[in-house]
């Protein structure tokens, strides 16, 4: 095996072992990084790299939407409207529909949440 290929499983493993890390201390991604004195770059940077290492080995896998417990209460349902989808989601038998015209608020709340699945 190429020792590139090895060194980079390593530092995949380690950034994945970091960040898992983070998410359990309950701390921002700021905080984390300040207190454990690497740059919210790098952070960032290896993140994506996990995330699409994820993805390309696992292109089918799905993650549960939960609302946050301080905003679930915001949450209404109302009529079903079909129009063109550019994205469909499927959370707990519910169907969510974006596309360009989804309002900005429930669009940033769907990617904080996603951002937050583990």
């Amino acid at each position: 095996m190429d020792t590139q290929v090895v060194k980079q499983n390593v530092q995949m493993s380690q950034w994945a072992g970091i960040i898992q890390d983070r998410i359990t201390s309950g701390k921002t991604i700021t905080e984390y990084c300040d207190l454990h004195g690497i740059t919210r770059t790098k952070y960032y940077y290896w993140l994506r790299k996990l995330r699409k290492s994820a993805i390309d080995n696992n292109p089918t896998a799905f993650a549960e939407l939960t609302p946050p417990k301080d905003e679930a209460k915001s949450i209404t349902t109302g009529p079903r409207i079909d129009y063109n989808a550019q994205v469909e989601l499927y959370v707990a038998g519910v169907r969510i529909v974006i596309n360009e015209s989804t309002p900005r608020d429930l669009l940033k709340m769907v990617l904080e949440v996603v951002s937050d699945a583990e």
